[in-house]
């Protein structure tokens, strides 16, 4: 029965995963090793429950685990890149996007991530390389088009920002940050009005994470809307 048991845990791990239940995830595929200590699949599966508790360390020890078990599989050097962003370690995070990439090239939200690690450490140019890779594997990652739209603005080609905001917002129309992004893009090209109205829609989008945020895009819709205000008083004592 032991091979039975074993894939029923790594199962129902699963399931408890999809519903968030990290931590009854976490201790069926503990029983699964239990019965399976050299099984890949047991350590790949509670990394990513240990992920999602917050719980990085012991994900990336269990992704230890896994690619020494299994060192071509690209999927745990990108899940154990992901544990270290969360921990705030971008050139370790980095180190395994280039890991997952030399297994899978075509590994498209591995060059995503990797990208946005450059673009966090300031490597403009790397970042657009990879979001150009990104993009070129997946024509439809709202997230790299974004990605690579923050990074075109801090080259300052924001006509080019502009682009990749619309192409981000057309695949997730509710996709809030790149409402920001858009605003932030529109305001550099002097179109205040339609600054406005994307600051709007990212107020009406954003989630409880992005309180901060929606403070100061609320703030920048009552500057510019000041500064309208004054730019009509100006023209209408010119008349």
């Amino acid at each position: 029965m032991e091979p039975e048991y074993f894939q029923a845990y790594l199962k129902r791990a699963y399931v408890y995963l999809e519903m968030g239940m990290s931590e009854q995830a976490v201790a069926d595929c503990s029983n699964a090793i239990r019965l399976r200590p050299a099984s890949f699949s047991g350590y790949l599966l509670r990394g990513a429950a240990y992920r999602q508790s917050g719980e990085f360390h012991k994900a990336i020890a269990d992704y230890d685990r896994a690619v020494e078990l299994n060192p071509r599989y690209a999927k745990a050097y990108y899940n154990r890149g992901n544990s270290y962003v969360e921990l705030g370690l971008t050139n370790l995070a980095i180190e395994n996007y280039t890991r997952a990439l030399s297994v899978d090239p075509k590994h498209a939200s591995a060059y995503c991530n990797r990208g946005i690690c450059f673009k966090t450490l300031g490597q403009h140019d790397r970042a657009l390389s990879d979001f150009e890779r990104a993009l070129a594997l997946d024509h439809d990652d709202a997230k790299s088009y974004y990605n690579r739209g923050c990074a075109l603005k801090e080259v300052g080609r924001y006509a080019e920002a502009l682009s990749d905001c619309d192409r981000a917002i057309a695949l997730v129309p509710d996709y809030a940050i790149a409402h920001l992004l858009r605003g932030r893009v529109l305001e550099e090209l002097g179109r205040l009005s339609e600054a406005i109205d994307s600051y709007e829609r990212f107020v009406d989008n954003a989630d409880l994470t992005e309180r901060c945020e929606v403070e100061y895009a609320q703030a920048d819709i009552t500057r510019l809307e000041g500064m309208l205000e004054n730019v009509a008083s100006a023209d209408a004592s010119g008349d």
